[in-house]
């Protein structure tokens, strides 16, 4: 007879016996969605993961620095951001620290500059975040309901509630990234009617010493207007970016 060893490693004998009498049909698909939990849970968990690192103040310090600031500018002049974007390097700022945002990408390749990547222009982090808060709190109610009604005393135990809780952290989760998707970035919702016009948000993340740099360069082009300022990437997540990027150019 078909045994999956996981799941015998993981339930109790009670259970155990009433896996005996299941016929193989079942035990196969409980192995199957027993994988299919594991990697809706290993989703989850990355996208957490990589949700805490990029936004946890604790975390930041750790892994190198602070939260960077993010300068908006626009402009209808193509060929003058990509001057502005030349002037920045020669100050030492880097591709990964400069995105220019539009909705003609086209252009924005054709003038070699940093276009935001389409991924990045919808609210997937920010929206699977909000899905992953929302799984926390349905499954901690699901362990609630079924201690507080007494179904975890039954021979089952606590191990169908687990995977009930896991299985509605999982799906939240995704849920949020599928809205995330269809979702315009929220970061970028003030820029509509703009975009919408043809024009070109330039933005750039600048560390705390890079200040005086900035401003000197954007004296230079006063065409190029300010649209206002946020918070930017972190230190350390920009300059691992930097670092993969020159690793795969010397890459043969």
């Amino acid at each position: 007879m078909f045994q999956n060893k996981t799941l015998t490693n993981l339930l109790p004998t009670q259970s155990l016996n009433i896996l005996s009498s299941l016929p193989e049909g079942l035990l196969k698909i409980a192995a199957i969605l027993q994988h299919v939990v594991g990697l809706v849970v290993g989703f989850s968990l990355f996208i957490i993961s990589y949700t805490l690192a990029v936004n946890s103040n604790f975390i930041h310090p750790i892994l190198g620095g602070t939260i960077m600031i993010r300068h908006f500018y626009v402009t209808a002049d193509i060929d003058e951001v990509e001057e502005v974007e030349k002037e920045l390097k020669s100050q030492g700022f880097t591709d990964s620290q400069i995105h220019v945002l539009s909705e003609n990408d086209t252009e924005v390749e054709t003038h070699d500059l940093h276009a935001v990547e389409s991924v990045l222009k919808q609210d997937v982090v920010h929206s699977t975040k909000i899905g992953a808060i929302y799984g926390v709190i349905g499954a901690i109610i699901t362990l609630l309901i079924s201690y507080t009604m007494g179904w975890t005393e039954s021979t089952v135990g606590w191990i169908p509630f687990i995977f009930l809780s896991i299985i509605i952290l999982g799906f939240c989760t995704w849920e949020g990234g599928l809205i995330g998707i269809q979702t315009p970035n929220i970061n970028f919702v003030q820029f509509k009617e703009m975009l919408h016009e043809g024009k070109y948000i330039l933005f750039v993340d600048v560390d705390p010493e890079q200040e005086m740099a900035i401003a000197s360069v954007m004296k230079m082009h006063p065409n190029i207007q300010v649209a206002g300022i946020g918070e930017g990437a972190p230190h350390w997540v920009v300059r691992a970016q930097d670092k993969f990027k020159r690793f795969m150019k010397v890459m043969p």
